[in-house]
């Protein structure tokens, strides 16, 4: 029986606004001048909403420290909630400053996106450029930076009208960081083809088109980097250094003392200081010497406080968690020596830690004399003999409470509506923070369907005021919020959409679109790589040149075919060119030009699609003879189902969702392959389908390769139906007989909605009630008999197949048309690119890397393909990291043993897995961010 929901608490609202307002007070210290002004009450995003009151008050500029990165990322969401955009080019009014997550010390550069997005920052800084706040941790509060002198002479600004040779520009461009590159897609990059410039600004989401009339910008677009197309223009356009390792006429003589003095004092081999040295010289890439960054620049580096010296008003400095700031402090201040020790030992290139970070007292100096705010979390600081100032804020657990309790029969949003009902009957205005557009309209739906007034925003959260003035039970909003509150002083509630549908990941996702043909296949094509012309064949593709043609200068792909026959094909007419795919290249005959050779393969071709196009008509008219079940169409409960998502679907993820719904509102039954990389959605289209099934009273059975898969598969069901009535089951050989044998009678019986399952559920022993969906993972993984046996149901069943590898048969069957197909190719924004590093084995690397990743809270796999010394192996490691627990997996341990163990590293009981390539098996483990390859060159 479900808990009925609590009743709303009494809310005075605006009526009991009698209460003491602390803001007047707040705001009469702080501009009083110099001192610390103690706050309580303030969490969550009520930190920003009383920000935001306070720089308006003020007028000044905020400096709001957090004690860690993720803190300054929720603590500048919500500021943004309330005062509007973070980071724009133009006017920024919260702009975040990230420290790098790695030290200089370290033998891994920091992330590029990181350093673009300080970067950035520090433009803006530079520039006084009007803002609202500025958001930190006390980490990069510590960092020094460069010195606002330096980024004021490299910065520039080009605009329309003006002159600008394209000499000059591309070698202020390399002056300033920018590395030249074909084809200009990620920030730091720059391009130069005739009289266009494209460079990739770290200021700007897109990259930049200069086009040139002689030494004159006539234009300057805004373009896609997925297809070169142009998205948008702007009258002028800012550039802000594209990296801090600056290597250029002025700081190559410093660099080089630098590296000798360094040399020097770690007594490093004379033949490693020349290597390096040439590399800068020659190359002019800096890559690995972050250790000696002060060294580039005369004067070393500067920091942030030299950055607001400058600003036209002084800024009110909020520091959050004071007591965990200190803490961060203390523990950063560990990290550094034990990392700046350590470089020392191994003879690299770096400078002492005071040239990278502020000293304690440099710390607290430039800190005192300023009006400073402190709230959140424990404060020992007395303060300017004040009291803390209390402000009228409770949080929303009660409601989350609310809704967990209240899940399943009526669903997720009854305590919900409750609440807004009452609230509004205050006089409550209630604003809802919805991660995206898609969830606005989401929530609007549901909420409308339930009688309620709605009224959805565009701009960011103003005064409260002018909410109340708008009769409306809520307000949404497209922003994200850290948690919500409720502003019992000012009758204002806040709400973020987790708190109703749980804590969601973000995943802001770019589009990416599968036919951008142009850039895609200029970025795979290298020179000699084979290609296939529709009109000529196969033939060799040996670069590209720039040729006159009729007094018209254009740039041409040379194509070479047997005899040493060339083709010169203009960039335009790309499309009639595709890379060759078809086998080993070392194998494969040119075709000759004029000859007959690529007609007959094309007419062989011809003969094959006839040949596929008859088991086309095979199989479907099995699917007719055959017909399946017609699903019915979405309803609220899918659709409050769909809403529990916990990330941001992609658009592809979006597009395979609504075409297997489409598939199984049809009448025959559908055959349809899912194919996407690991972590990129899969499953949950599936889980979307098996809860449309099982509204409609049908069963689903869902196969898997593996027993350790099939116990994956069955906790990610059992969390996702979590609080819906859906019966989720698991046969495999981890459960006992009996308890197998029971299952499958109640699956006979219908009380089993979803069956998970390894080629069990294809036994004769199993059986269904009502069987509506067949959901098969990784198909490349059974047997030809299992294979029969899925073949055979696809005329009956509706069947959805998931893969990351399809064998070449089934991916060409899908992509002729025999099967449908959907592809899920956009990665979640948010999953950073690959960092690979190749270098000889060492253990003090091993060392950190692992206890890098532990002390983050993730796990490592170390892959040792050699069974024969793997125990040796696990020594080693034990010995270098004796604290951590390891499991060890290969493909010569028992069945039962070997699943055990990896069931266990799922489970987070292991945080190192010592293995074989046995894991290439398809489990997805999200924790799991760093793999040593022990021996790569063997693979």
């Amino acid at each position: 029986m479900v808990p009925e929901s609590p009743q709303p608490q009494p809310f005075p609202a605006r009526a009991e606004a009698g209460a003491p307002d602390a803001f007047p007070r707040l705001v009469e210290l702080l501009s009083a001048g110099p001192g610390v002004v103690r706050s309580q009450g303030l969490k969550g995003s009520a930190r920003g909403y009383a920000l935001s009151r306070l720089h308006r008050a003020v007028g000044a500029p905020l400096v709001c420290v957090a004690a860690d990165e993720a803190s300054a990322e929720h603590l500048a969401a919500d500021l943004s909630f309330f005062l509007g955009g973070r980071g724009a080019p133009e006017r920024p009014n919260v702009v975040l400053m990230p420290a790098d997550e790695v030290l200089p010390f370290d033998e891994v550069s920091p992330d590029a996106a990181t350093v673009s997005e300080r970067l950035g920052a520090l433009f803006h800084l530079s520039r006084a450029t009007p803002f609202a706040a500025l958001v930190l941790s006390r980490r990069m509060l510590m960092r020094r930076v460069l010195r606002p002198q330096l980024m004021g002479e490299l910065a520039s600004r080009i605009a329309a009208g003006e002159e600008h040779p394209r000499d000059a520009l591309a070698l202020r461009l390399v002056r300033m960081g920018y590395q030249s590159s074909p084809l200009v897609e990620d920030p730091g990059t720059f391009s130069v083809r005739g009289d266009l410039i494209d460079v990739f600004s770290p200021l700007y989401d897109r990259p930049l088109r200069v086009e040139l009339f002689g030494d004159t910008v006539e234009s300057i677009r805004l373009f896609d980097p997925e297809t070169q197309r142009t998205v948008g223009s702007v009258k002028h356009a800012d550039l802000a250094p594209a990296r801090e390792l600056l290597v250029n006429e002025d700081t190559l003589p410093r660099a080089e003392a630098a590296l000798r003095a360094a040399a020097e004092r770690t007594n490093t081999p004379t033949s490693k200081l020349r290597e390096r040295i040439d590399q800068l010289r020659e190359q002019r890439t800096a890559f690995g010497l972050e250790g000696l960054l002060p060294g580039f620049f005369e004067g070393g580096l500067g920091t942030v406080f030299d950055y607001l010296a400058a600003l036209p008003r002084a800024p009110v400095f909020y520091v959050d968690d004071p007591m965990g700031q200190d803490r961060a402090e203390s523990e950063l201040r560990a990290e550094i020596d034990r990392s700046h020790e350590d470089a020392v030992r191994r003879g690299d290139f770096t400078l002492p830690p005071e040239a990278h970070f502020l000293s304690g007292k440099e710390l607290a100096k430039a800190l005192d004399g300023r009006p400073v705010m402190e709230g959140g979390g424990l404060s020992l600081t007395t303060g300017a003999g004040q009291a803390p100032l209390a402000f009228p804020f409770g949080g929303t657990q009660d409601l989350r409470e609310a809704i967990l309790s209240h899940h399943g029969e009526e669903g997720a949003l009854t305590p919900l509506v409750e609440r807004l009902q009452h609230w509004h009957e205050l006089g409550v205005a209630a604003a809802v923070a919805c991660g995206t557009a898609g969830q606005v309209d989401r929530l609007k739906r549901l909420l409308l369907d339930r009688g309620l007034s709605i009224r959805v925003h565009q701009e960011a959260v103003e005064e409260p005021a002018k909410l109340f003035e708008l009769n409306v039970h809520a307000h949404l909003f497209t922003g994200e919020i850290s948690q919500g509150f409720v502003d019992r002083g000012g009758g204002f509630a806040v709400l973020a959409d987790e708190e109703i549908f749980g804590v969601r990941s973000r995943r802001k996702v770019r589009q990416r679109k599968v036919d951008a043909a142009f850039s895609q296949a200029f970025r795979e094509l290298k020179e000699g790589d084979l290609i296939v012309h529709t009109d000529f064949g196969i033939g060799r593709y040996r670069g590209l040149i720039k040729m006159d043609v009729r007094g018209v200068t254009g740039d041409f792909l040379v194509l070479e075919y047997a005899g040493r026959d060339k083709i010169y094909l203009p960039v335009h007419r790309m499309k009639l060119v595709q890379k060759f795919t078809g086998g080993d290249p070392d194998h494969v005959a040119l075709d000759k030009l004029g000859g007959t050779s690529w007609e007959k393969t094309k007419k062989r071709i011809k003969e094959n699609l006839l040949q596929m196009a008859a088991e086309l008509l095979r199989i479907y008219a099995a699917r007719r003879a055959h017909p399946g079940t017609a699903f019915s169409a979405p309803d609220r409960y899918y659709r409050q189902f769909e809403a529990d998502f916990e990330f941001e679907e992609t658009p592809d993820q979006e597009k395979a969702i609504a075409q297997v719904l489409e598939d199984m509102q049809k009448p025959e039954p559908m055959d349809r392959l899912v194919c996407g990389d690991v972590g990129y959605g899969k499953t949950e289209v599936a889980m979307r389908a098996a809860f449309k099934a099982v509204l409609d009273r049908k069963q689903v059975a869902v196969l898997v390769p593996t027993t350790v898969l099939a116990q994956q598969h069955y906790l990610t069901f059992k969390k996702r139906f979590g609080g819906y009535p859906v019966n989720v089951e698991v046969v495999s050989r981890l459960r006992k007989a009996a308890d197998s044998r029971e299952v499958f009678k109640r699956a006979k019986e219908g009380k089993v909605d979803v069956l998970i399952g390894t080629h069990k559920l294809l036994g004769g022993e199993v059986g269904f009630k009502d069987l509506g969906l067949l959901v098969v993972d990784e198909e490349q993984r059974f047997g030809v008999k299992q294979k029969e046996q899925i073949k055979r149901l696809r005329t009956q069943v509706d069947v959805l197949t998931l893969t990351a590898t399809p064998i070449p048969r089934t991916l060409h069957m899908s992509m002729s048309g025999v099967r449908d197909m959907s592809i899920i190719a956009t990665p979640p924004e948010d999953r950073r690119a690959i960092r690979t590093f190749v270098m000889k084995f060492d253990p003090p690397v091993i060392k950190e890397a692992i206890e890098r990743e532990v002390a983050r809270g993730g796990q490592v796999f170390f892959v040792h393909n050699r069974v024969e010394s793997i125990a040796s192996m696990e020594r080693t490691l034990k010995e270098l990291v004796p604290n951590v627990a390891m499991g060890v997996a290969h493909g010569q341990m028992g069945e039962g043993q070997l699943e055990k163990v990896m069931l266990a590293f799922t489970d987070k009981k292991y945080q190192v897995l010592l293995c074989t390539s046995i894991i290439e098996s398809g489990i997805d483990i999200s924790s799991a961010n760093t793999m040593i390859v022990n021996r790569a060159d063997t693979f």
